[in-house]
């Protein structure tokens, strides 16, 4: 008796911790799905995403989005800061990618509050 054979569903990606290429199914909605080799969350891309915008610069760019929403802003920057090198000519992924840097900041450091200056009598 002969072995079925069975072709992989999903869709191709790379863990972004392991560097593993997987062909997984991805949930649908959020568009994620857990790495096989790591256990480490990976998510998909949309779709519906400009078409003149790098494939791979856009999935970064996606992966980040996600990554803010869940509030993890340490993944999110280095994730847009890829997305930047591979598409330096988007405001838009550079705009994000500042606002995440300065908000890690401002978790980091605590909103700074004004100096006041006490006066000597």
């Amino acid at each position: 008796m002969e072995p079925s054979s069975r072709t992989p569903e999903g869709d191709d990606n790379t863990c972004h911790i392991c560097g593993h290429d997987v062909c997984i199914e991805p949930t649908c909605p959020p568009g994620d799905a857990t790495c096989p080799y790591c256990g480490a969350l990976i998510w998909f891309a949309n779709e519906s995403l400009d078409a003149g915008t790098d494939g791979q610069a856009a999935r970064q760019w996606q992966r980040a989005k996600a990554a803010i929403d869940a509030n993890d802003l340490r993944i999110a920057e280095r994730l847009l800061r890829f997305a930047v090198a591979l598409d330096p000519s988007s405001a838009e992924f550079k705009k994000t990618f500042e606002d995440v840097k300065s908000r890690r900041r401002e978790k980091k450091h605590g909103k700074r509050q004004p100096r006041v200056r006490s006066q000597r009598t």
